[in-house]
């Protein structure tokens, strides 16, 4: 990981690209609390949207001028998974824990890797003009399946008091704690 400021450890964080996929693209297991590990959840779709939603994470991250590893990478560094598809990777890489699906809308899949990692990356990117209409897109779908706001419970611009911030002050509020 690239620094040691919030900035760049909120923008390295990979688990709301792995986690809200799968949850939301397999609700039904969630309502149903079937319980089957996360990782087998993940098809060959799937898997794309979890590159694309990476991809989008990545664009903000390079907006901001944030060092930031892609999921895959992260699954190199972190399991030394370097070959395969990108469904062969992640179940290389999460099978070995095999980390249960969510079994209800309050798992922290939904209760924190949207509130406090799509939401905020959202957020940012709107005060940039950064579009992020697959990060937005999990956000909306999400606030209907688990019946509330995660805008509302999150970190926003709003909330952190950035709204009409520019990059130079967004990385002031997060590296050096200033807001300018």
């Amino acid at each position: 990981m690239s620094g040691g400021d919030a900035l760049s450890v909120g923008l390295f964080n990979c688990n709301p690209i792995h986690h809200v996929p799968p949850a939301v693209l397999n609700f039904r297991t969630v309502e149903d609390s079937d319980c089957r590990p996360q990782h087998a959840l993940v098809t060959p779709r799937i898997a794309d949207v979890i590159d694309a939603l990476d991809r989008e994470r990545l664009s903000l991250a390079h907006a901001l001028g944030v060092e930031a590893t892609s999921f895959w990478d992260f699954l190199t560094s972190a399991y030394s998974v370097t070959e395969g598809t990108l469904v062969e990777r992640i179940v290389q890489g999460y099978g070995r824990q095999a980390f249960p699906e969510p079994d209800s809308v309050y798992h922290r899949y939904f209760t924190e890797d949207i509130p406090f990692g799509l939401v905020i990356w959202s957020s940012l990117a709107a005060q940039i003009g950064l579009s992020m209409p697959l990060t937005d897109s999990f956000i909306t779908l999400s606030n209907t399946l688990c019946g509330r706001d995660f805008v509302a419970d999150g970190r926003t611009a709003e909330s952190l008091e950035l709204l009409g911030s520019h990059v130079g002050s967004i990385r002031a509020a997060f590296i050096d704690g200033a807001v300018c």
